[in-house]
C-alpha cells in the first residue's frame, strides 16, 4: 500500500507491505536515508484525524491500523530517561503568557503565537489540526477554487479565477475568509475566528455537513494566532507537545473552552492586541511605498503585483 510520511523536515510517499509489524515498520522507515539522514530516532507515529499516536500489539500487523492513502506524522527525538518519561510535564511557569485559567478543566487556555511570515492563517490551522503545511493548504485552496468557477467567480474573488489560484499559491499571499471556508470544509472542522477588536466570533463550517470538531483562531486585524489548552502555563516546546487545540463539539469541554476564549479576547483587548486595518500604516517590503490600511495594501498588490508588507 502507498502512504504519505511526514517528518519535521521531509515529506515522502512510500509503498510498504501491509503485513509488517509495528517494529518492522519502524525499521523500514529508519532505513530510508531521505527521511532520516542523521541519527534521529522516531519517538511517535501519529495517524488519523485528529492525529493520534499509533499503538499496534506486537502480535498484529499494521493492516488493521494503517490503510492505503493514509498519512503518517513522524515525531523524532532523543531517547528519554525513565525519569523523564514518567514526568513529561515541565514545571516552568511564565505569568506573562496571555491566558485564562479554566478551573473546571484544570487547564489554561493559552494564546499560541504563530510566526509572522505571511502564512500565519495557514500555519495557525496546521498547528491546531496537526495536519498539512501552509504550502499544501494553499494548493488545496487553489484546487477548490479552480474546480468551482461558478461559486468562485470574479465578483467573489476580486480577480479572475485563474489569477486568484496563481496568487494564493504564492508564499507571500495572505489567506482570509475564502480560504478559511475552504479549509474548514476540507478538514471537516469548524473554524471559530475570534476578532479581537470587535469581540465577535465568526464561524466557518460546511453547514450542509456540520463538522464534529472545532478549533479557535485569534485575528488581530493583520495576523492569526491559535488558542490551545494545556495544564501547564509555559512556552517551552516540550510543553507545547501536550497542547490541545482541537475539541469535539457537544463535549463537556466545549462550553468552558468557548467562555474562556471570550474572556481571553477581552484580556487581549486591554493589551491592545489588535490593529485597526482601516487606519494602520504599512510599508511594501518590495518597493518600500508606505500605504494606509488594508484597502491600500490590496490596491497596491493588484496594481504592482507586490505581496510582502510590514507594519510601519
Amino acid at each position: 500500500m502507498r502512504i504519505k510520511v511526514k517528518t519535521p523536515t521531509k515529506v515522502k510517499v512510500l509503498t510498504i507491505d501491509d503485513n509488517l509489524t509495528e517494529s518492522q515498520l519502524l525499521e523500514e522507515l529508519h532505513a530510508d536515508t531521505e527521511l532520516f539522514p542523521g541519527l534521529s530516532k522516531i519517538s511517535t507515529i501519529k495517524t488519523g484525524f485528529p492525529p493520534k499516536p499509533l499503538s499496534i500489539p506486537p502480535s498484529e500487523t499494521i493492516r488493521k491500523y494503517i490503510h492505503n492513502g493514509d498519512q503518517l506524522l513522524i515525531e523524532v527525538g532523543d531517547e528519554k530517561s525513565p525519569e523523564s518519561r514518567e514526568n513529561p510535564i515541565s514545571k516552568e511557569v511564565n505569568d506573562d503568557i496571555p491566558n485564562v485559567h479554566i478551573g473546571e478543566l484544570n487547564q489554561y487556555l493559552i494564546l499560541r503565537n504563530i510566526k509572522d511570515d505571511n502564512s500565519c492563517m495557514f500555519n495557525a490551522i496546521g498547528y491546531a489540526t496537526k495536519t498539512d503545511s501552509a504550502t499544501e493548504m494553499r494548493a488545496v485552496c487553489a484546487s477548490y477554487i479552480m474546480s468551482d468557477p461558478d461559486k468562485f467567480d470574479e465578483v467573489t474573488l476580486g480577480r479572475s479565477n485563474d489569477d486568484y489560484c496563481s496568487w494564493i499559491t504564492k508564499k507571500d499571499s495572505w489567506g482570509g475568509a475564502i480560504e478559511l471556508g475552504i479549509l474548514s470544509d476540507y478538514y471537516k472542522v469548524r473554524i471559530n475566528c475570534i476578532d479581537i477588536e470587535s469581540g465577535n466570533i465568526i464561524k466557518f463550517e460546511n453547514e450542509d455537513s456540520p463538522p464534529s470538531s472545532f478549533i479557535n483562531l485569534v485575528y488581530s486585524g493583520i495576523h492569526y494566532d491559535v488558542l490551545s489548552a494545556n495544564p501547564i502555563l509555559s512556552t517551552s516546546e516540550k510543553d507545547k507537545d501536550i497542547d490541545t487545540s482541537l475539541w469535539q463539539r457537544g463535549s463537556p469541554e466545549e462550553t468552558p473552552i468557548m467562555k474562556a476564549a471570550e474572556s481571553l479576547c477581552k484580556l487581549l483587548q486591554t493589551k491592545n492586541y489588535t490593529t485597526n486595518t482601516t487606519r494602520f500604516r504599512i510599508r511594501c517590503l518590495e518597493c518600500y511605498d508606505v500605504l494606509v490600511g488594508e484597502t491600500g495594501a490590496a490596491k497596491h498588490a493588484n496594481e504592482k503585483g507586490h505581496f510582502r508588507f510590514g507594519e510601519v
